[in-house]
């Protein structure tokens, strides 16, 4: 099976209007958007909220799946609709070593593109540059926050891990 990520060490740039830009990723960035997102913030039907619930369901279910066929398979059919440009740059773009010139994918954003494909788009771009690895579901129940931490973390805040405790002690205390 073809896979539609890239390699990692290649940055993503897409073309717009007429002009060549990188994809920069701040994993905080997007994690605190996409928690504003699942909350309503920029309400229930903007473009935005809907891209960010989308971008919050492919995290949450890689968290819970991993990347399998099936997973795979699905990103892929949505990614199968951005259409990309193909660019030749110096060699000296990339900070590799070697004399020839490269060739690049720029997506193309100067055409719509319907936000279920938008969003899977931007998540093939968190898990190609590895940026999930440290990307946690908060455990703590009725939150759906998504946080970054280290492997045995369980709550995206500590008012969850707080909440948990008390919720704890209550439930041993009254039996």
């Amino acid at each position: 099976m073809n896979k539609a990520l890239h390699k990692p060490e290649k940055a993503f740039l897409y073309e717009k209007d007429g002009k060549v830009y990188p994809e920069e990723v701040c994993i905080e960035e997007i994690i605190a958007a996409v928690n504003r997102g699942i909350k309503g913030e920029w309400g229930d039907t903007t473009p935005e909220a809907i891209i960010l619930r989308k971008l919050h369901e492919w995290i949450c279910r890689y968290i819970e799946e991993g990347a399998t066929e099936d997973f795979l398979s699905d990103l892929n059919s949505d990614l199968h609709h951005v259409q990309y440009f193909n660019y030749v740059v110096p060699s000296d773009f990339y900070s590799s070593q070697g004399e020839e010139p490269h060739c690049l994918y720029v997506a193309n954003l100067n055409i719509p593109y319907t936000h279920e494909t938008f969003a899977a788009k931007e998540f093939s771009r968190l898990i190609t540059y590895g940026k999930l690895n440290r990307i946690k579901r908060c455990q703590f129940p009725g939150c759906e926050n998504i946080f970054e931490g280290p492997p045995n973390a369980k709550w995206c805040s500590k008012t969850c891990g707080s909440k948990y405790r008390v919720r704890k002690k209550r439930r041993l205390d009254s039996s």
